[in-house]
């Protein structure tokens, strides 16, 4: 990218959340996760860059600073702004100095909270395998205190920031591990992501339904296999060239050709 397509990044977002605002919305939610471009940015792993935005833990995420100042400008002093920050990035020991350096410098810029999440189409820990729980007992009291995919990360986050209000997203499956959680003190809320799909009425008819015992308070989630179009996804984010169709006709029109010459 160069630096007016990053500039075009910045004015994009800022204009979505001008927008956001202007419909109605009490915020937004910056993505750097997931493997999406700021999570691109944000990431060793990934960037490559030589200038401004890349080397350092301070310029990977740099781009995402200047559309939270930009997303500011432009919209109410009440107006929420939250950042979804990839914790699975960080997973290894030497870049959790990185991480608590980027979460220091997205709370100087007063972000309304942080957003834990994780994987990415590579490592897809927010498309993870079956998590079914028909016919599993129920979780232990120490379990269910670890049910979250990044609870780890987010109690060191806490340890590090604590005045910095904290949402974990991934793996919860239970009302007693959103209990867990919560009572561990690694996060102020819970996300809930495909539960919430399944079960439109998730928070009334389970998790606060005094009426639920907690071994019954869990939300089943199932594989769904992916369709043909995404077995590809994983290659694609590998680095594999795509063919365009226009490309496939053209070779097999080729073919044909050649072969009703030799008629």
């Amino acid at each position: 990218m160069t630096q007016q397509d990053i500039e075009v990044v910045i004015s994009q977002f800022a204009n979505a959340a001008r927008l956001a605002s202007l419909a109605g919305l009490q915020g937004v939610e910056i993505h750097m996760g997931h493997g999406f471009l700021l999570s691109q940015f944000a990431s060793q792993a990934s960037n490559t860059r030589q200038d401004v935005f890349g080397g350092s833990a301070t310029q990977r995420v740099e781009l995402t600073l200047r559309i939270i100042r930009a997303v500011r400008d432009l919209v109410p002093r009440s107006f929420c702004v939250g950042v979804k920050m990839n914790a699975a990035d960080y997973m290894e020991s030497d870049a959790v100095v990185d991480m608590l350096e980027q979460v220091r410098l997205l709370q100087k810029e007063q972000v309304d909270y942080l957003n834990l999440s994780g994987g990415s189409f590579e490592n897809p820990q927010m498309m993870s395998n079956d998590q079914s729980l028909a016919g599993r007992p129920m979780k232990t009291a120490r379990t269910q205190a670890r049910e979250g995919f990044f609870i780890e990360t987010s109690k060191r986050i806490r340890a590090e920031f604590p005045d910095l209000i904290i949402i974990l997203t991934g793996g919860f499956r239970s009302r007693p591990g959103i209990q867990a959680a919560l009572e561990s003190g690694a996060c102020d809320l819970v996300g809930i992501g495909r539960p919430a799909i399944k079960y439109p009425h998730l928070p009334k008819d389970i998790v606060f339904n005094s009426h639920l015992p907690d071994d019954e308070a869990r939300f089943d989630i199932d594989l769904v296999n992916r369709t043909w179009l995404a077995s590809y996804i994983p290659p694609v984010g590998a680095g594999v060239e795509t063919v365009s169709t226009q490309n496939l006709a053209s070779r097999a029109l080729k073919y044909w050709a050649s072969k009703m010459r030799n008629i």
